[in-house]
């Protein structure tokens, strides 16, 4: 099925790798977290260049469900347990500050992207114990979180997490302008890294840093990440009039 993002915006082409180069970072990756990481570098003044093997935001971002939200599932009970809460309130406030980022970046550059502030909800319809343990956790972190029984769902639920100022988007609309900003070589699979220098079938790139923005790692050594990761997916589709569902 073809992507609601990709239909209303299209992203001019780039031209592939054709010569070696020399940068103080390369990225690997061109979704919103390899071409957002390229644009925030580029201006603090670093020399950047992204490769990409595909297309500008032709994988995991143009399939999105493109909300910008500190809500992760519950993680927020689960974080406090395991790692403190001194950790967990840092994890929450980067998190706030991120969507506060996309929002400046968007006003500044006056983008087009339906940027909208909305809460976020998480429900369930069978328990809500775990769900008032992570809305008291979120709260406690300085998170707008709450337990409420009302959603905008056509169903009732057995409760919620609600958490106030999370944000929609286009993402597609989003990245487009910021990519123009920055340096990027698409249809430039990297085929290796070795040290400091990544290689395409067109060219290398020797860089002081490399950052890998592939959604999983590709490399197995050092780390192993093949046998730490499994598959999932998940569903989501948009439907027009659909709100009597």
């Amino acid at each position: 099925m073809e992507s609601i993002w990709s239909k209303e915006t299209q992203i001019l082409p780039r031209e592939p790798l054709h010569q070696h180069q020399s940068v103080n970072t390369v990225i690997i990756g061109g979704g919103m977290a390899g071409i957002l990481t390229a644009f925030l570098l580029k201006k603090r003044g670093v020399d950047v260049v992204v490769l990409e093997a595909n297309t500008i935001g032709s994988g995991q971002t143009k399939n999105t469900t493109a909300k910008i939200t500190c809500q992760h599932g519950l993680m927020y009970y689960k974080l406090i347990q395991e790692r403190g809460e001194h950790y967990a309130k840092k994890y929450a406030r980067v998190n706030m500050l991120a969507i506060e980022l996309y929002e400046r970046i968007i006003n500044s550059l006056h983008i087009d992207c339906d940027f909208r502030r909305l809460p976020s909800y998480l429900y369930s319809k069978v328990d809500d114990l775990c769900l008032r343990r992570e809305a008291g956790a979120a709260s406690k972190l300085g998170m707008q979180a709450d337990f409420c029984f009302k959603t905008a769902l056509p169903f009732e639920v057995k409760g919620a997490v609600r958490f106030e100022n999370q944000a929609q988007f286009q993402p597609l609309a989003f990245l487009k302008a910021i990519s123009e900003e920055v340096c990027v070589y698409e249809h430039s699979p990297v085929l290796k890294v070795e040290s400091n220098t990544v290689i395409t079938p067109g060219g290398n790139v020797k860089a002081d840093h490399v950052v890998f923005a592939t959604h999983y790692p590709f490399v197995n050594f050092p780390g192993l990440f093949f046998t730490r990761l499994h598959q999932e997916r998940s569903y989501a589709i948009a439907i027009e009039g659909g709100q009597n569902t």
